[in-house]
């Protein structure tokens, strides 16, 4: 899907080149992908977000329906006018129509706007998925998802401000104008220096397979509940305890790779009952409730004569913290105040 994300818009790139220096050979072979992008485009990113957690043949057959309007498009429009433009005439008689009223084409921008919503929501999705079973979360790989659909989402923009430009000024409408080409290249070019500065692009292979495992698992259930819904007080109760005085005498959240299986392991009790402990009995996430003891256990070392050689930043990538980003945002969240800031107050107590 990603390939055929970068592949679609290469050929709008050579499309306008094609159409910029006047080369027919170029514009005519690119053209049917370049017009109907619109209703591709959209499409793919949806699904391509989907698949970081979702099973593939899932995903196949809950998405052909969405191309119909690219099929469409494709075979009532876009093809029409190619041999239009070969023969130098109109094929169809609503082809001139269209020529003429070329605004109705902007419905593409209002399609492909409604898949970048529903993107969003497929990434809110995954991230919450991350967040009940890992504690910490791969900040870049997350982040290269939204440069590419905020980057699409300021190319839309872009195209959009022109277009009206172009109806306010009375000039000819083009959906190839040379600014929202360079602004595809600029994107372009951006995602891929990121992509190829980590390890890989999105997420490493572990996390999808536990996040796919645990997706498929949810919606094979028809009428969705936790696993500890028919336990008693007693066993709800104990298990908070064992999980408390775990977190207290060994101190697990200070590995940066812990995960809600491998906390449920040492307590012992099974992922699932761990994770409805958390999110129905603490009313929290696995990611923000160890990241909360990690915060504490910086406190109480920032408060010890003994660290106090060492750095902030040292400090919290030895309490399980793997990004420095990540680490300032949670430390905020939880303290009201950045680290320096919280060093600074404390300081000025003593």
């Amino acid at each position: 899907m990603l390939a055929l994300i970068f592949t679609f818009l290469f050929f709008i790139v050579l499309h306008s080149y094609g159409e910029l220096n006047n080369l027919p050979f170029i514009y005519n072979v690119t053209f049917v992908f370049a017009d109907a992008i619109g209703f591709l485009l959209g499409p793919l990113i949806y699904f391509y977000i989907q698949s970081i957690y979702i099973k593939g043949s899932n995903i196949i057959n809950k998405s052909i329906w969405h191309f119909l309007p690219a099929i469409g498009y494709v075979l009532i429009i876009s093809i029409p006018f190619l041999i239009s433009f070969l023969k130098d005439e109109y094929l169809f008689s609503y082809l001139k129509f269209i020529d003429n009223n070329e605004y109705l084409l902007q419905i593409q921008t209002v399609f492909l706007f409604i898949y970048l919503l529903l993107s969003f929501r497929a990434l809110k999705r995954f991230k919450t998925l991350t967040k009940e079973n890992y504690s910490n979360l791969t900040d870049k790989h997350i982040s290269w998802i939204n440069y590419l659909l905020y980057g699409i989402f300021v190319v839309i923009l872009i195209n959009i401000f022109i277009e009206v430009y172009s109806i306010l000024s009375q000039g000819k409408l083009s959906t190839n104008n040379i600014l929202t080409t360079i602004s595809l290249i600029v994107m372009v070019v951006y995602l891929g220096y990121h992509g190829i500065s980590q390890s890989q692009i999105l997420l490493p292979n572990y996390i999808q397979n536990n996040l796919r495992k645990k997706n498929n698992a949810k919606a094979s259930v028809k009428q969705p509940t936790h696993h500890l819904a028919n336990a008693d007080k007693n066993e709800i109760e104990t298990l908070k305890m064992q999980l408390i005085q775990l977190l207290e005498d060994e101190q697990p959240y200070l590995d940066e790779n812990l995960s809600l299986k491998k906390l449920a392991e040492m307590i012992p009790t099974t992922d699932r009952k761990l994770s409805a402990l958390l999110n129905f009995h603490f009313n929290t996430n696995f990611y923000d409730f160890i990241n909360a003891y990690r915060v504490k256990e910086i406190q109480t070392r920032l408060g010890k004569q003994e660290f106090n050689k060492y750095t902030i930043l040292a400090l919290a990538f030895d309490s399980g913290f793997n990004s420095k980003s990540s680490f300032n945002r949670i430390f905020k969240k939880e303290t009201g105040l950045s680290p320096s800031a919280y060093k600074k107050q404390l300081l000025n107590k003593k």
